[in-house]
């Protein structure tokens, strides 16, 4: 928002479903959420197979984040760097 960007919010609460959609028709840049979030987009991208190739940058955040789960982000939705930020 600094520099000109903006914010998708796909819905009320989250959707994975809805988070992948919005990502293909926004063009989303990075995606940000908690674990559990990724495995759910990661999951309902195995069905839908959305265009997530716009990813390139993450963000997981709220809890400790097991390795495993960034390198599916990298390998299933083309994100290539990750920031945790928890603590």
């Amino acid at each position: 928002m600094v520099i000109g960007n903006g914010i998708v919010i796909p819905g009320e609460s989250y959707n994975p479903d809805e988070s992948l959609e919005a990502i293909e028709k926004f063009k989303c840049t990075t995606f940000y959420g908690v674990p559990t979030m990724y495995l759910g987009v990661m999951e309902s991208q195995k069905i839908l197979k959305k265009d997530t190739s716009s990813l390139s940058k993450g963000i997981i955040a709220g809890t400790i984040c097991p390795p495993i789960i960034i390198n599916r982000a990298r390998e299933e939705l083309n994100i290539q760097h990750i920031s945790t930020c928890y603590g």
